[in-house]
């Protein structure tokens, strides 16, 4: 079973990402599909993609597993699989909505994820150590595998059971992922103030009590965190 996977873009010459077993693969014409989204400056890499506005293109398929792990991470629909949490985490470290669909739904109806860049967070992937892989065809190109073995790092971190239990589920991430879309600097300003505050209550609750918690105000726990 495969999925058509939106918004995916690859490290340069990386033609296959795989992350917890998932296997990510360039779509058909992947060129032409990365030029339909959104790039609000000229880049220039393995292809040049000039600026335009963009719009929503599929780059990717994803090949699932046949016994997939459930997800770790609190989502909405209890039967959500380790794709919907690799896919959050796409999201964060590329910068865009990435998001799957199966190959057989014919009926997707409208799309109302945002095609937009994100306009913060763009730190998260250079967080990543980059690290080489050579291209033994395409001497002296190589591409960052550095990315890939990082994300492989994070997941697995994640689906800890003390990690879970720190972070109490992860939530913040998905409140990351809504503060770092295309917005004004006031609503993304608002919405990581809320990461903070939810970050605070997270690494304090062991020795401070609800109520302690909810009587310190806003601006001592984000300067104490």
């Amino acid at each position: 079973m495969r999925k058509w996977v939106y918004n995916l873009e690859f490290p340069d010459w990386c033609s296959v990402l795989t992350i917890f077993g998932y296997k990510f693969i360039r779509a058909e014409d992947y060129q032409n599909r990365l030029n339909q989204l959104q790039h609000l400056v000229t880049v220039h890499g393995e292809f040049k993609v000039p600026a335009n506005t963009g719009q929503h293109a599929i780059t990717a398929v994803a090949d699932i597993l046949e016994n997939e792990d459930k997800a770790v991470l609190e989502w909405s629909n209890q039967n959500s699989t380790a794709l919907s949490d690799i896919l959050l985490l796409l999201s964060l470290f590329i910068g865009r909505d990435v998001f799957g669909i199966d190959q057989n739904n014919d009926d997707v109806g409208v799309i109302i994820a945002d095609p937009r860049e994100y306009e913060w967070g763009g730190t998260l992937r250079c967080s990543i150590p980059y690290k080489e892989q050579p291209l033994k065809a395409m001497e002296p190109f190589g591409y960052n595998i550095g990315f890939e073995e990082g994300l492989n790092q994070i997941y697995s971190l994640i689906r800890v059971e003390e990690w879970q239990k720190k972070y109490e589920g992860g939530y913040f991430l998905f409140l990351a992922n809504q503060a770092f879309r295309r917005q004004s600097l006031e609503s993304a300003f608002s919405q990581c103030w809320t990461i903070w505050e939810h970050l605070f209550t997270v690494h304090n609750r062991r020795w401070l009590s609800r109520n302690q918690i909810h009587q310190l105000e806003a601006v001592e726990k984000i300067s104490l965190l």
